[in-house]
């Protein structure tokens, strides 16, 4: 028994103390690039955030919606022949199930009570209208470095939908997974809360390809692997997988690079997160630019440069 006592005690103190470690000196995702970042305001290149040029001008429902795909929110939130973003959609995880939440504009089982500063709550910290914290199956961790504008015009997108008034199926998860308030020190320790900050010795176009990587795409979520807390270990950023259905692609050859550069355009199954039905549901997903810049930084990424 005293035993058993010393064991929790010493994992009461250690823990607290690993936490504060890790977010005082664990990397963010981008920190293999060097320390050169400055404000996104300060940055002196075209911005890496937003749309594409053809679709600087175009108003916050179009622009949302390039960006709602770019954020792949439809392949969580949307059964295979359900209804488009009304939720269901099963997590098995090895301690129960999550289901991914209606985030259609009903007032009653989805997100149409939200104010934007609810939207960028829910989006960048985890954090529900009602207070309660949600679980990083929601990629907030990444979301986390996506600027207001972008956010609020995702919800603008959201909001031009048809509401569909489906209520939210019951997560199953066993004790203490269970405790929905235990995420407020998980987001402490491995959610930074902060924006998207341009490397400055970088092009416009690797920052533009590394803001679609890591805060919009949120490639890492499945490519990135994982610590025992389940939080991103971005010592080894996008490689090696953090899922089963993730894989490495910070090393891939040339021709591998061009047949995803080809997948990615004719919104092709790349990854099982991808599945073809989503796929059939989006032609066209990326612009060639974005694709481009997407590549180019993977490039780059390889070698870790």
């Amino acid at each position: 028994m005293r035993r058993i006592a010393i064991v929790v005690i010493a994992a009461i103190v250690i823990v607290p103390i690993g936490a504060f470690a890790w977010r005082i000196f664990g990397p963010g995702p981008l920190a293999f690039a060097g320390r050169s970042t400055v404000a996104l305001t300060d940055y002196r290149e075209a911005s890496p955030t937003g749309v594409p040029a053809d679709l600087a001008k175009a108003d916050a429902i179009r622009r949302g919606e390039y960006l709602a795909k770019a954020a792949d929110c439809m392949v969580c939130h949307t059964m295979p022949s359900g209804e488009a973003f009304a939720g269901g959609l099963a997590f098995p995880l090895p301690f129960g199930t999550l289901y991914s939440t209606n985030i259609t504009p009903d007032n009653e089982t989805g997100i149409g009570n939200y104010t934007d500063q609810d939207f960028l709550n829910a989006v960048r910290q985890g954090i529900r209208k009602d207070g309660a914290r949600l679980y990083p199956a929601m990629p907030y961790t990444s979301y986390t470095f996506m600027i207001d504008a972008d956010a609020l015009a995702i919800k603008a997108y959201l909001f031009s939908l048809p509401a569909a008034q489906k209520q939210n199926q019951r997560d199953t998860l066993r004790f203490p997974f269970n405790q929905r308030w235990a995420m407020i020190f998980w987001s402490w320790a491995f959610n930074p809360n902060t924006r998207f900050a341009p490397n400055a010795a970088k092009s416009a176009e690797w920052n533009r390809g590394a803001y679609i990587a890591e805060a919009l795409a949120h490639c890492g979520d499945c490519h990135t692997p994982r610590n025992l807390a389940f939080a991103l270990d971005n010592r080894w950023n996008l490689a090696a997988p953090s899922l089963p259905v993730g894989a490495p692609i910070t090393s891939l050859p040339t021709k591998a690079r061009a047949s995803v550069h080809g997948a990615m355009r004719r919104s092709l199954p790349i990854s099982p997160k991808v599945t073809p039905w989503a796929a059939a549901r989006r032609p066209g997903l990326w612009a060639k630019r974005s694709i481009a810049a997407l590549t180019r930084w993977s490039q780059r990424i390889s070698g870790r440069s």
